[in-house]
């Protein structure tokens, strides 16, 4: 008889654990996790049937393994062969067109220290600031850095770069030469090419 209903109850608990891991990862919107429970609470009652002193401690012992299961599930089975397979084939969240997501590791990054761009999000202190034209995750080193607020790239942490806030973009920026700045000539430049040019014209009028 004993064995029996310890079979039971052993049946009904690895049921409980069953249906515990089916649970984290089949979208049954808690249908799973209340069967779970009923083969639980089911395991306890048939150990209440062999003795009062087994069924406290199975009733303990329940209370004490359903939690420890779970964790356990989290956080080891996504390392598994089944489970790396599961999590692979989960499509990744597209990316909005030229956001350099969280898989850009540091060495790429590197080269944006000491650029300048502008805040897309608000930085608390972690968003996104447009640096270059693309969209890139942020730090800040200030604790909050408004939306639309001029910042230079000053290092890279992970997959993020720190920001630091400046007063304007083209304060920043390396000077440019004067021709890419539209540098126009004054009135002396212009008198002096003239000049220059009639002097030309001279020498090459004597030396004919």
């Amino acid at each position: 008889m004993h064995v029996d209903l310890a079979l039971a109850a052993i049946t009904l608990f690895l049921a409980a654990v069953v249906f515990l891991f089916a649970e984290l990862f089949v979208p049954a919107h808690g249908l799973l996790a209340l069967v779970c429970l009923a083969c639980a609470v089911g395991g306890v009652v048939v150990c209440f049937e062999m003795s009062d002193a087994v069924g406290v401690l199975s009733l303990f012992g329940t209370l004490l393994a359903l939690p420890l299961v779970a964790w356990a599930i989290v956080k080891y089975y996504p390392e598994s062969p089944v489970g790396r397979r599961i999590m692979l084939a989960r499509p990744k969240p597209a990316l909005p067109v030229g956001t350099l997501g969280s898989d850009k590791t540091s060495d790429q990054l590197l080269p944006l220290i000491g650029r300048c761009g502008v805040t897309v999000t608000t930085l608390r202190p972690a968003g996104i600031c447009e640096i270059d034209g693309k969209r890139i995750d942020s730090l800040s080193e200030a604790t909050v850095v408004e939306r639309g607020t001029a910042v230079q790239v000053v290092r890279v942490t992970g997959s993020q770069v720190v920001v630091r806030v400046i007063d304007n973009v083209a304060a920043a920026a390396p000077a440019p030469n004067s021709l890419s700045a539209g540098y126009a000539p004054t009135q002396g430049d212009a008198g002096n090419a003239v000049g220059s040019n009639d002097n030309n014209a001279v020498d090459g009028g004597a030396a004919s």
